[in-house]
């Protein structure tokens, strides 16, 4: 067995071990901090078309959702007409009575 070694220890003596301070650090404990550092430092790979679909579909309900809460809650008023006026004609249009009445005020 000591010859063994003897021939095995001859025949490497030429050869160098070049990366003990590569395989010290990698054996060491590594601390808090070198673990969060190394945390932080991941690359992140996102996939281009499901983030595209999600993205475009959360748009679209947020950008919908208002509307769809406003419906519910007031709907629109109606506009109608007043009910006791008359339609008259001036310069070849027709208009409500009490409206023309109301701008003809302002505009003399």
């Amino acid at each position: 067995m000591d010859k063994v070694k003897q021939k095995i220890d001859k025949e490497l003596e030429q050869i160098q071990f070049s990366s003990k301070q590569q395989v010290l650090q990698k054996v060491k404990k590594k601390s808090l901090f070198e673990r969060g550092r190394h945390l932080l430092n991941k690359e992140v790979e996102i996939p281009l078309l499901p983030f595209t679909g999600i993205t475009i579909a959360l748009i679209t309900v947020i950008s919908l959702y208002p509307m769809m809460e406003t419906n519910q809650q007031t709907p629109m008023p109606d506009r109608q007409a007043p009910r006791q006026d008359k339609i008259i004609e001036k310069g070849g249009s027709f208009y409500w009575e009490s409206w023309f009445n109301e701008v003809k005020k302002y505009e003399s």
